[in-house]
């Protein structure tokens, strides 16, 4: 074995035992395969340390280890003592990359450690953030990681962070970018609260370097405090792309949020803050451990509600993000919070806004317009673009009429009745609701012709209901694989809410033959009934269930006057409403990539 062979596998190995210490994951298969030379004495130490945690693993509750640590900050391992890689050091303890000396740790991000540091040569100080997991990056993580660095180098505006330089050291990728001394938003508001005008000023600034990445095609989709820096001039700096995205790169959308729940791990640490601390950065308010592998791509409680439910997202999901940060500066708190990441991102899809006055009685009200126009469930009820909102902003500082805020009675109607919920959950009912649809009008046919060919009412009504209900159940089981009961909070309503409807119509029934009238009598009260339920729904699935109520509510009396006919129309109108609604789904199915049906 040679000097250079030992000295190779001897830094593999190193760097085998960090990514262990900081829980880095390793693709085993992976680093083997890459590293073909040493795999036979890898894998023999990789077996071998396995063992050797198995056997330690009775003592990983033992207390005396945490009393090793100091309790003194000033006595805290310096880089050097717990440098994440083995890497040449200097005299006075710090580590070099290449022609960079890193001097001490700033934060941690989802996929790496920004350090400040110096540049040789140039003789200036920078930023250099590096890959965590290094060597061991999967493929996913190094696209990412250069997506970041490639979408951030490709932009130059006073509003963001410059990159100076991409490269690779020793198999570590890195790149280097201005130094920023200063706070970002989270901790400049955690020391005091700023005004209303400062925090317009802000946001209009961040705004205008948004609009700029927006029309070079890139999209942010992480802005929160936390990612907004004010340099020494006070101008507000955007950093972090490390969720960047460019406008055709981002087609494909997910059918079903999936979370994994990290809020009891170690929080994400601040990307690119300083201050005077050499250990990594605690959490800022309003920070979020969920924009690492393996998790939701973004911060839960500054995301926005279709990138939280992993539908396709573009420039509004960065309006909504200037609107958080927005509402974060006038209330010192995000948009919203719950106690884990997944209730957080419940919120965000379907929880109300608490308005930013009544959380600040002295944020002044047309500010607070705007936020709240930015933090609209719906994208198209945002501004159009983020200069829209820097302009607006600027309208306010200037004491000019905002444009936002000025919607009628008329357009908050039709914005109601166009408003879809949960159309991720729902889009793959549409054939089914159809059949629904098909079966009650058939079934009503039947027993309108039934009831006009002298048939009493016993036979006309109970049998042919009696069928229509079985038909209706096997349509139902058949569509979701057996299930009758609701898999969720989602569906839950819909079945109490149909459920409270039927055992009304049979409540009906029962009061019309006890009172010895025809039933037929029933279906204006049944329209009723209907009615509400559809009302209900509308704020739930689609907007456009409240004129479907509406739509039976006006029927009631028709069918009351035309008791001949009552049967036949009542099945009717629920054919039509149920057809309408399941056409809806099923188009937005069929538009949605192959791969994202189930």
């Amino acid at each position: 074995m040679t000097t250079e062979h030992e000295s190779q596998l001897d830094e593999l190995i190193a760097l085998c035992l960090e990514a262990a210490r900081l829980e880095v994951p390793i693709d085993r298969e992976a680093l083997l395969r890459r590293h073909t030379a040493h795999a036979g004495e890898l894998a023999e130490f990789l077996a071998g340390h396995d063992g050797m945690r198995q056997l330690a693993s009775p003592l990983n509750g033992c207390d005396d280890v945490d009393r090793l640590a100091p309790e003194d900050a000033s006595t805290s391992p310096t880089l050097a003592d717990t440098r994440p890689f083995s890497r040449p050091v200097d005299t006075d303890g710090c580590l070099r990359l290449g022609k960079y000396r890193l001097i001490r740790e700033l934060g941690r991000g989802g996929m790496g450690v920004v350090y400040e540091a110096w540049q040789e040569g140039v003789n200036r100080p920078v930023a250099v953030k590096l890959m965590s997991s290094g060597p061991f990056a999967s493929e996913e993580e190094l696209r990412r990681f250069r997506t970041e660095a490639e979408a951030a180098a490709s932009l130059s505006h006073p509003g963001l962070v410059p990159i100076y330089e991409v490269d690779v050291c020793d198999g570590r990728p890195f790149y280097s970018m201005e130094f920023i001394d200063g706070k970002n938003i989270a901790e400049l508001v955690a020391a005091g609260a700023l005004s209303c005008a400062k925090a317009a000023a802000i946001v209009a600034d961040v705004a205008d370097a948004v609009a700029f990445a927006h029309r070079r095609g890139v999209l942010h989709r992480d802005l929160k405090p936390a990612n907004v820096l004010i340099d020494p001039t006070g101008r507000p700096r955007i950093t972090d792309f490390g969720l960047a995205k460019r406008f055709e790169a981002d087609a494909v959308q997910v059918p079903e949020l999936v979370v994994e729940d990290t809020s009891n791990r170690e929080r994400q640490r601040t990307e690119h803050s300083t201050g005077p601390r050499s250990t990594p950065v605690a959490d800022a308010p309003g920070s979020s451990p969920l924009t690492r592998t393996g998790a939701i791509l973004g911060t839960p409680s500054f995301m926005a509600p279709e990138q939280a439910a992993g539908l396709r997202v573009g420039p509004a999901a960065d309006i909504y993000g200037l609107g958080a940060i927005l509402y974060y500066l006038l209330t010192q708190r995000p948009p919203f919070k719950a106690a884990t990441a997944v209730e957080t991102l419940s919120l965000v899809i379907e929880g109300r806004l608490e308005p930013i006055r009544q959380c600040n009685t002295e944020a002044d009200r047309d500010l607070a317009v705007i936020a709240e126009t930015c933090l609209e469930k719906n994208p198209s009820d945002r501004y159009r673009t983020a200069a829209d909102v820097a302009e607006d902003l600027r309208r306010y500082l200037a004491d000019e009429p905002i444009r936002a805020g000025g919607m009628s009675l008329w357009g908050r109607l039709t914005r109601a009745v166009g408003q879809s919920r949960h159309v991720s959950h729902f889009r793959q009912w549409g054939r089914s609701i159809m059949a629904f649809g098909v079966v009650i009008f058939l079934g009503h046919l039947v027993m309108h012709l039934i009831g006009r060919a002298g048939v009493s009412d016993w036979w006309a009504f109970l049998p042919p209901r009696l069928t229509m209900f079985a038909v209706l159940i096997a349509i139902l089981r058949w569509s979701r694989t057996g299930s009758l009961l609701p898999r969720d909070a989602v569906e839950r309503l819909v079945w109490v809410v149909w459920t409270a409807y039927l055992l009304a119509f049979a409540a009906a029934g029962v009061v019309t033959a006890v009172t010895g009238r025809e039933h037929s009598s029933v279906y204006p009260f049944a329209s009723v009934l209907a009615g509400m339920a559809f009302f209900t729904l509308g704020c739930h699935v689609w907007g456009a269930c409240y004129l479907v109520g509406g739509a039976f509510f006006v029927a009631a009396p028709l069918l009351a006057l035309a008791p001949d006919y009552a049967v036949l129309g009542f099945g009717v109108l629920w054919g039509l409403a149920l057809l309408a609604l399941g056409l809806r789904y099923d188009r937005l199915n069929r538009t949605l990539p192959a791969d994202d049906r189930s």
